[in-house]
């Protein structure tokens, strides 16, 4: 599994070093700002959307075309390719 979801949300400086010292390409974590991931952004501290079982479907589609909307194709083609994507 080349990526990381940091568990219960916990990230800090030494969680996301121990994070990319063990060879992962990339971790998320919800406890981040909201936003969208930019290109150029630390693939080690990336937002993670929160989709739960208490999401219906269109909760569950909104969230998903949100997460991959950008303010260009080619910035989220960067943001990609950075994560091995």
């Amino acid at each position: 599994m080349p990526h990381f979801a940091y568990p219960y949300d916990s990230l800090d400086q030494a969680a996301r070093d121990a994070v990319e010292a063990a060879g992962y390409l990339a971790g998320c974590s919800r406890t981040r700002k909201p936003g969208r991931n930019r290109s150029g952004e630390d693939v080690f501290l990336l937002r993670r959307i929160g989709i739960g079982g208490h999401d219906e479907l269109p909760a569950f589609r909104w969230k998903g075309r949100s997460a991959w909307k950008t303010s260009s194709r080619g910035c989220w083609r960067g943001l990609a390719r950075q994560v091995g994507c």
